[in-house]
């Protein structure tokens, strides 16, 4: 078994699959568990969650069951599933109210990529959510900047991860 797992979520619109290629990036002592919210890749069959407390209780409870038990648009119906997850995931963030819950007690590692509209203050306002302090990880490209070049993604989050704190933690991205 791995030292460390490494729980990702995907973004919005898109699924697990995401970070599949990254298993090859990642060293052997860091296990990639891509989790799939409802409605999307592998859970196509389910309904998709609207509702943030809903989608955060689902993707808590699989990573808990993972964790434990880890050893073309052309086409006018995957045009419409994308569309509805799309949909959902909007209403998801829309829906999400920040609960008076203590910062965690683990750094937060910020990536960000250079030519993303979001503003660098609003990626800073992260550091609330963390006792012990945040960073800021650039990288060029875009708000997908994950697949501009996820190699040099990948050996960042692996540098973050390695660090003494973070061997002693869950991680997510």
């Amino acid at each position: 078994m791995a030292a460390l797992q490494l729980f990702c979520l995907p973004h919005a619109g898109a699924s697990a699959t995401t970070y599949l290629r990254w298993r090859r990036l990642l060293p052997a002592d860091i296990a990639l568990v891509p989790l799939e919210p409802p409605g999307r890749g592998a859970r196509l069959d389910e309904p998709l969650l609207r509702d943030f407390e809903a989608l955060a209780s689902a993707m808590t409870d699989m990573a808990c069951r993972v964790a434990w038990s880890f050893p073309g648009f052309a086409d006018p119906e995957l045009l419409r599933m994308t569309l509805d997850v799309l949909d959902a995931d909007y209403r998801v963030c829309e829906s999400f109210q920040r609960a008076d819950v203590p910062p965690l007690p683990m750094s937060l590692h910020v990536f960000a990529g250079h030519d993303d509209p979001i503003l660098p203050a609003d990626l800073h306002a992260w550091a609330i959510e963390s006792q012990v302090g945040h960073t800021l990880d650039w990288f060029a490209g875009g708000h997908f900047f994950l697949h501009d070049d996820p190699a040099a993604v990948v050996r960042r989050l692996v540098t973050h991860l390695e660090a003494p704190q973070a061997s002693t933690m869950p991680a997510f991205a």
